[in-house]
């Protein structure tokens, strides 16, 4: 089941050549935040259940390693577990740095809340 707005893996997966250009912590955090989680479950959740925090579907961090596994063509082994322990590490990471900005971002007045051009947060200039 996908949460509203959430892309189906198989589009992002589309052209596997461009993510062979790419490292696999950025094939597995995309996944994450556009296909099986989002954002608004990273920013309450973390891969290790730690710091009062839920854990992230076992079910749905395996998709994203088996994704991880056949575009990168590892096999089961020492390596596929150096890799799998990098996208663990990257989507933790993303989770604390979501929960960062949502704080600030919270604590900010409304009218400051605008974005810009990507969805970037920026500060108005009341000089025009």
């Amino acid at each position: 089941m996908r949460g509203q707005g959430l892309k189906p893996i198989e589009n992002v997966l589309r052209n596997a050549r461009i993510w062979m250009l790419r490292p696999p912590p950025r094939l597995a955090l995309t996944l994450a935040r556009l296909c099986l989680f989002g954002d608004e479950v990273l920013i309450r959740s973390n891969v290790t259940a730690r710091n009062n925090m839920t854990p992230l579907d076992q079910h749905k961090l395996e998709v994203i390693r088996s994704c991880v596994k056949v575009v990168y063509g590892l096999e089961d082994g020492p390596e596929l577990d150096l890799v799998w322990a990098r996208c663990k590490t990257a989507i933790q990471q993303k989770c604390k740095h979501l929960r960062y900005f949502h704080r600030l971002d919270a604590k900010k007045p409304m009218a400051l809340r605008s974005t810009r051009g990507g969805g970037r947060p920026f500060d108005r200039d009341d000089d025009g």
